[in-house]
C-alpha cells in the first residue's frame, strides 16, 4: 500500500509541476493584459 502511495505521489508532482509551468508560461505572457483587465474592472 505503501508503493501505491509513493507512486501516486511521483505522479501528482510531476502533474503539479507540469501545470505550475503552464500557469507561470500564462501569467509572464498576461502579465500586462491581466493589470489591464484589473485596472478596467476597478474603474467600473
Amino acid at each position: 500500500m505503501k508503493s501505491y502511495f509513493r507512486e501516486l505521489g511521483r505522479e501528482f508532482v510531476i502533474v503539479f509541476k507540469r501545470a505550475a509551468s503552464l500557469i507561470g508560461m500564462f501569467f509572464i505572457d498576461h502579465e500586462t493584459a491581466l493589470k489591464n483587465w484589473i485596472d478596467y474592472f476597478r474603474k467600473e
